[in-house]
């Protein structure tokens, strides 16, 4: 079965039955309906207005809703609305994608729910789906009790039209089991550094990438950036009391708006032995997003960077000149331009934190990094049209998380299975 969304305010759902790919049903969310007056706009200024409806890539994957029991597994899909609406819904799809047998809607939030309005438009792609589904659905430890969520960052603009939403950046987890009174946990980076006021101004938290340290199949560490260029570690141990701590700093100029990328660092030095399983390498990039229709294609001019920084696990923030610079030459294949990315070496042992590398003019990373077998990683950075450029096929560098490598390289709907 695939999932889609529209912008006729439906999700549909896709399955193969003989040899034709049908639709298998379809599902209007209720704060879809709130905006049905924009489904025929009288002019092409009220479309430009209102060209978001479903517009984000569904969440699917399986979750236990009797907590430990076992008794309770079920496939769900979960749903954000991008520019469309500062709200999430989860759905219980059955067994077998079959919407009708199961629960049915197992939660809709918006920003004008009480205790949310920090929600924004969740506009960051989710994390890409691994064999198990999405890596957001997690299990998670609420203070003793095991219970199923999905963990996602607040998004943007957060502060527009809301009633104490002031642009902060807020880490969610939204449970999707009744196990305890609590539906969600929030917890906003400012709290942890509250010297800084400007961190919840216009800012706005992205797609969250979880990790699980020790094997248990409980997640108990995220990272995450901000509109405001940080790079967060989210300590998810205990969801009773969670801590965060920066891990590395940019500037506004060069915000975050994708997931990172998240793999252990097992290079000779890298961290202490008693901290080898908190010792993450953590890829990332910086960059925005462009929208031509609503005439804001220019909205960003700097530099931006490819990022891997090293987590040590002891809480301190890695200083830029702890980072290796690689260059990055221009190479023509049949007339497609790629980029081939020259390595210097990264000496852990020696105090270095990892890696950058600095984009070409107006190129913009928004979408997350992804593993291959290799060991390398694919950034999807995109040159996006303005009035002084062409657009150009998507340039994705492959270095290699840790110690890069020189590799050329050459783009989804949610997939259940």
């Amino acid at each position: 079965m695939a999932l889609w969304g529209g912008n006729d305010g439906a999700l549909h759902a896709f399955s193969l039955q003989g040899s034709q790919l049908r639709e298998a049903w379809s599902f209007v969310p209720e704060v879809m309906l709130g905006r049905a007056a924009f489904y025929s706009d009288a002019t092409a200024r009220e479309a430009q207005l209102n060209p978001y409806f479903v517009d984000n890539v569904p969440m699917v994957g399986h979750a236990d809703l009797s907590g430990q029991a076992g008794t309770g597994w079920t496939s769900l899909a979960v749903v954000t609305y991008g520019r469309g609406a500062r709200a999430i819904t989860a759905l219980d799809l059955h067994g077998d994608g079959d919407i009708s047998a199961g629960r049915g809607v197992l939660f809709e939030y918006t920003h004008q729910t009480p205790g949310l309005e920090d929600l924004g438009y969740i506009q960051s792609a989710p994390v890409a789906p691994d064999a198990l589904g999405s890596p957001q659905i997690v299990r998670l430890n609420d203070g003793g009790t095991l219970r199923w969520a999905v963990l996602v960052g607040n998004g943007v603009d957060s502060q527009v039209g809301s009633v104490g939403g002031t642009g902060r950046a807020v880490l969610f987890a939204f449970y999707l089991d009744t196990l305890k009174p609590n539906r969600w946990t929030r917890v906003a980076v400012d709290d942890a550094v509250p010297a800084e006021p400007e961190l919840k101004m216009s800012n706005g938290l992205s797609t969250p990438r979880p990790a699980d340290s020790n094997g248990d199949g409980t997640v108990d560490i995220a990272y995450a950036g901000d509109l405001r260029g940080n790079l967060w570690r989210f300590d998810l141990s205990n969801m009773a009391s969670v801590s965060v701590h920066r891990l590395f700093q940019t500037d506004v100029t060069r915000p975050i708006q994708a997931a990172p990328l998240v793999v252990r660092n097992t290079a000779a030095g890298a961290c202490l032995s008693e901290r080898r399983q908190r010792c993450w390498q953590v890829a990332f990039g910086t960059g925005s997003y462009f929208n031509p229709i609503m005439g804001d294609a220019a909205a960003n001019k700097a530099q931006q960077y490819l990022y891997s920084v090293l987590d040590k696990g002891d809480n301190t923030v890695v200083n830029p000149s702890a980072l290796v610079a690689h260059s990055v030459t221009k190479v023509t294949v049949n007339g497609i331009d790629y980029r081939a990315v020259q390595a210097a070496n990264v000496d852990y042992a020696d105090g270095k934190r990892g890696w950058l590398v600095a984009l070409g003019a107006n190129e913009h990373l928004t979408g997350g990094p992804r593993l291959q077998p290799s060991g390398q990683v694919l950034f999807p950075v995109n040159k996006p049209i303005t009035a002084s450029t062409s657009a150009g096929p998507a340039r994705r560098p492959a270095p290699g998380c840790l110690t890069s490598t020189p590799k050329q390289v050459r783009p989804r709907p949610a997939l259940m299975t």
